[in-house]
This record gives structure tokens, sequence and C-alpha cells, in this order.
């Protein structure tokens, strides 16, 4: 006489589907943030080499040696692409360095006396 009809779910089913699926948005969310930062450091050093490379032109079309009053007048004077996260890009150490993303190397300078990274 009296038929029960399970049309839809329980309360536990959908319990337990939304801690499942905020378990995977959480793991998605910490490997999106970690990958986010390891793309802008990337960025950063890639910017950084390319000042490097655009440097090294400068000095061979102006016909001029490296030195450190150069490089620091050669970044005022031009617009670079530097850190995406705006870090300022200088010259300390030897070396063109970013003040969030600073890579530190053994290398201090090549054989033509120009910055490396």
């Amino acid at each position: 006489m009296f038929e029960i009809f399970n049309k839809g779910f329980t309360l536990i089913e959908m319990l337990l589907v939304l801690a499942i699926l905020s378990i995977l948005i959480s793991i998605v969310v910490i490997f999106s943030v970690d990958y986010i930062e390891k793309t802008e450091e990337e960025v950063c050093e890639l910017n950084r080499r390319q000042l490097v490379n655009k440097y090294q032109s400068y000095l061979m079309l102006e016909g001029t040696e490296h030195s450190e009053s150069t490089l620091k007048q050669y970044l005022q004077e031009n617009v670079i692409d530097g850190c995406p996260i705006n870090g300022k890009i200088d010259y300390t150490n030897k070396e063109i360095q970013c003040s969030v993303h600073t890579i530190i190397n053994d290398d201090v300078e090549n054989e033509e006396g120009v910055p490396i990274l």
C-alpha cells in the first residue's frame, strides 16, 4: 500500500560531497599559489638577464667599458621590465639584483667585465 520513494540525496551524502570538494579545492589553491610565486620569480630572473644583454649591447654600441657608474646611469635612463611584483632592480655586490628575488651566484663577472646574474 505505502510505497517509499528514495528521491534525492540524504544530508550525510551532501555533507560528504561538500567535504571532498572543499579538500580538493584547498589542494588546488595551494598548488596555484606556489605556481604563481615560482612563475613571478622566473619572470624577474629573465627580465634581469634581458637587462644584462641590453646593457652589453649598449656598451658595444657606445664603445665604452663597463663601470658601476655607467651601469647605474643606464638603469636610471632606460625603462626596464623589472620585477612583476614591483621589486626594485639595482646593481649591488657586482650583480644586478632584485629587492624581492635575489639569486646568489658564485661567479661575479664574466670575461668581458659585464655583471651577470
